[in-house]
């Protein structure tokens, strides 16, 4: 009885899922509380981070770092996908 080796990159429904490393989960974090600010700015006039940190330096630093993950994603998206 020959058996298969199991690929730890398969789903359950046959397809191949990708590692995601460091750099992939801080961009996700990022685009997640981007994306939650920008839906309470959408909904409720309501900006968390403004809330939180103020209109300081801080929030220009955190909106630049969705910025780029934002960027990061992107590239990666197409990078991943020529592979």
């Amino acid at each position: 009885m020959s058996e298969t080796p199991i690929d730890s990159t398969a789903t359950p429904e046959g397809g191949a899922c990708m590692k995601m490393g460091v750099w992939d989960w801080i961009s996700f974090v990022l685009l997640v509380i981007g994306g939650l600010n920008w839906g309470l700015v959408g909904a409720f006039s309501f900006n968390a981070v403004d809330a939180i940190f103020g209109t300081s330096i801080v929030s220009m630093i955190i909106y630049i770092l969705v910025g780029l993950a934002a960027i990061f994603a992107i590239v990666s998206a197409f990078v991943h996908k020529k592979k």
